[in-house]
């Protein structure tokens, strides 16, 4: 048979999402032992695959010696019975994460978060290894759901953990298959909307199971949020468009964690940088870092590039869309796909030029938008998230599975927890070899001054990093 070449893969080519080939939901396919379980978009993909996840290990050193210390060294299986729904990016990473949980002794079922982000390569490696993989670039929204729904309702195996992304395998637990969700004995959930949702069910006393927040825990919100995106937003612009920055007049909405590292990448090339914000203590900071905080009525009509990082929907609406330049540049930052508002798009021409860039005409002809990944997120749909950045978020997940898995009945409450301090320390302590960092540590006198213990916690769960 003939070797796939690169235009099979899911990087940027208008092969890899051609619009009339059969839908790899209705393809049964099988590894090289017979193994079905899974949809995919081709299990040919498989060993570019298993080199992708391959180079993440060498860029994951933090995750792979979480997995060293728990169990390859101690012989220990933490997650021993678990039996984990995934619902996350399917790349090179979490592939990575993958076999950690499964090497620390759980079994998992796993599931694309995001239509435009899978690597169908990696699923072909993951596939290829006998893991239960269901997603694909490119998914439709109808078989976004049934690629989650596969992982929840396998006849032979009833999940009692999730491990979440957006909050869309919990909902749809709980509201298609409320039996199998008494069985849950825990959801980790990294995405501000999916914490939103959780904070919501437990205020109304209807969340049932417990939760732990790691979006909010230090070294997810510091390296994930605002160094990834310092680099991944050049990266996805590069990729899609090939623009210069210097003098393009940009506006990012809201300067979270997300945003101040959007402006400050895009402020380093050169570019014009605005902010908008409803939040008057992230508005003072943007003033503060050199940034002009207007209403996006006020600056559409001069922007050439736009960016959603707000986390709430229909930041950008018609009267923004219809206030924008000729030509002008849109994409989501953000995590909810909601924040672009797409509906307001749909009675006009709409015409595909690459992969993930879209032109969205005006009737007379005269006006056009780009449009990147459909609103969906940016830099997973259009770049590569930096490896030793997932690393931080994965560790931080896995420790989270393991906190629940491990905690006596009845110890969590079916209520949003956040991951104690000293485990956050010990995420960022995993990573520190590998920039050969050397900490001081505190003497017995200083450890009495500070009223800290001389290993840590260092900070008050109140401290802002």
């Amino acid at each position: 048979k003939a070797e796939p070449t690169h235009t099979d893969l899911s990087d940027d080519s208008y092969s890899s999402e051609e619009e009339d080939e059969e839908s790899p939901l209705n393809k049964i396919q099988a590894n090289s032992k017979g193994f079905k379980d899974f949809r995919i978009k081709s299990i040919k993909l498989h060993t570019y695959g298993k080199k992708e996840i391959e180079i993440a290990e060498q860029e994951m050193p933090g995750l792979m010696l979480l997995r060293k210390k728990t169990c390859a060294t101690s012989g220990d299986k933490p997650l021993k019975g678990a039996k984990i729904i995934g619902c996350t990016h399917i790349t090179a990473q979490s592939a990575v994460l993958i076999k950690t949980l499964v090497e620390c002794g759980a079994s998992v079922r796993w599931c694309s978060c995001n239509i435009h982000s899978t690597q169908n390569e990696v699923a072909a490696a993951l596939a290829e290894a006998g893991y239960p993989v269901f997603g694909w670039k490119g998914e439709t929204e109808e078989e976004f759901w049934w690629c989650i729904e596969q992982c929840i309702k396998s006849p032979s195996w009833q999940p009692n953990m999730i491990l979440d992304d957006g909050g869309d395998a919990t909902s749809m637990m709980m509201s298609k298959y409320p039996g199998a969700a008494k069985y849950v004995s825990g959801v980790v959930e990294e995405s501000v909307i999916g914490i939103h949702r959780l904070y919501q069910l437990s205020k109304e006393n209807r969340l049932p199971m417990p939760a732990i927040n790691v979006h909010d825990s230090v070294v997810k919100t510091k390296f994930d949020n605002l160094y990834c995106c310092r680099e991944s937003i050049i990266d996805s612009l590069k990729r899609t468009m090939g623009i210069m920055f210097g003098g393009k007049v940009v506006c990012v909405c809201g300067y979270g964690e997300v945003g101040k590292g959007c402006c400050a990448a895009l402020k380093g090339l050169g570019a014009i940088c605005y902010v908008t914000e409803v939040d008057p203590i992230c508005a003072l900071q943007a003033c503060m870092d050199g940034f002009r905080v207007v209403k996006l009525t006020e600056i559409a009509p001069s922007l050439d590039i736009l960016i959603t990082a707000a986390g709430t929907k229909h930041v950008v609406s018609k009267k923004h869309f219809e206030l924008l330049k000729n030509g002008c540049i849109v994409g989501n930052m953000g995590h909810s796909n909601q924040e672009i508002d797409m509906g307001c798009l749909k009675d006009l021409k709409r015409e595909k030029i690459r992969p993930r860039v879209t032109h969205y005409t005006w009737p007379n002809g005269k006006k056009k938008i780009v449009l990147l990944a459909e609103g969906h997120l940016l830099n997973q749909s259009c770049s590569r998230i930096p490896s030793l950045v997932v690393s931080i978020t994965s560790a931080t997940q896995a420790l989270a599975l393991i906190e629940l898995h491990k905690a006596p009945k009845n110890l969590y409450k079916n209520e949003v927890y956040l991951l104690p301090k000293k485990m956050d320390e010990y995420v960022a302590t995993l990573h520190l070899p590998s920039f050969d960092a050397h900490l001081t540590e505190l003497s017995d006198e200083q450890a009495k001054y500070l009223g800290v213990p001389k290993h840590g916690p260092f900070k008050p769960y109140y401290y802002k990093y």
